[in-house]
């Protein structure tokens, strides 16, 4: 029987990486370990240089909630998981890779209900990574910095009500319909993945334990320093944000002032003197990280109780009085 792998993110977990780092090994972990990362026109984003499986998610969606991919059809359950069946009985894989993030942060447990039920049949497990909470939330302040934010990340707020941010109700309908036994959680940290390395661990997971001979993607993502995103916060509060758009003439001058904003921050980083710039999340005090995760620290241990042996996912913080 064929094991569907079901690489559900989450979000700023590296999924990005993995899925490159799948496309640029995708010959070898099919020849070497019948492992295949498939390529699909009607499940896969179109760029075959890179793709993900965006299409297979967006098919259990309205065709209003699939704003995040390009899908020249409305394409149907029925259509995705025939082609899934059709891939599998083509190539005969030991194994399958279905990747998207948008797996975990798009579906509702209607949606996980449905794909269990259509995957019934095969032996499904879910990968999943997630991120300490007040990391996750700077990595997202980094990325809204590239796209027009005008206000610095106050992790003084509350956040606890934040869906994306309580993993254990995320995975909550993906253990009511696949099972503990299927799902395999993943903390995102460096130090704790094999051989620190996301690659290598995430290879891990699907029972590959060589890993020499892997190609590995150069990466061109730069994480913004304090510095960068100080000046990229002045340079948002005169350039136009997707919220200024509202007709054509904005939306060109929009994408112009995201060529800027891209122009500039490589530039920057291009000419960067280590020296002179903070890691971003080093900008933020101890203490207000550490009130942060307070809010979660209940849901983090039921989390690591479920799914990870007790193990600590996350340094636990006292809450404060």
């Amino acid at each position: 029987m064929t094991t569907i792998y079901l690489h559900i993110g989450q979000e700023k977990t590296g999924t990005t990486s993995i899925q490159q780092f799948l496309v640029s090994n995708r010959k070898f972990l099919f020849d070497t370990y019948g492992i295949l990362y498939p390529y699909n026109k009607k499940i896969s984003t179109d760029n075959k240089s890179f793709f993900n499986h965006a299409k297979f998610t967006g098919s259990f969606l309205d065709y209003k909630e699939r704003s995040f991919v390009k899908m020249e059809r409305l394409l149907t359950v029925k259509d995705s998981i025939e082609e899934l069946k059709l891939v599998i009985k083509k190539k005969k894989p030991k194994a399958i890779i279905i990747s998207s993030e948008h797996l975990s942060s798009r579906l509702n447990g209607e949606h996980i209900k449905e794909l269990a039920k259509q995957l019934d049949s095969y032996d499904v497990k879910i990968i999943c990574y997630v991120r300490r909470q007040d990391d996750y939330q700077i990595s997202r302040f980094s990325e809204s910095l590239k796209s027009g934010a005008k206000k610095w990340l106050k992790l003084k707020a509350n956040f606890s009500k934040n869906k994306r941010l309580n993993y254990l109700d995320n995975l909550s309908p993906w253990l009511d319909w696949f099972g503990r036994e299927s799902i395999i959680l993943c903390p995102f940290d460096k130090k704790r993945f094999v051989n620190e390395s996301l690659y290598d661990d995430f290879l891990s997971k699907l029972g590959v334990s060589e890993f020499s001979k892997f190609i590995v993607p150069d990466s061109s993502n730069i994480s913004v320093s304090k510095e960068e995103a100080d000046v990229l916060l002045a340079l948002n509060k005169v350039l136009l944000t997707w919220a200024d758009v509202n007709n054509d003439v904005t939306l060109a001058k929009f994408r112009r002032s995201q060529e800027i904003r891209k122009e500039v921050l490589t530039i920057m980083q291009t000419n960067r003197d280590i020296k002179v710039h903070t890691a971003l999340k080093d900008s933020f005090s101890k203490k207000d990280k550490e009130h942060f995760m307070s809010h979660f620290i209940d849901s983090n241990r039921k989390l690591s109780e479920l799914y990870y042996n007790r193990k600590e996912l996350f340094p636990l913080q006292k809450k404060e009085s």
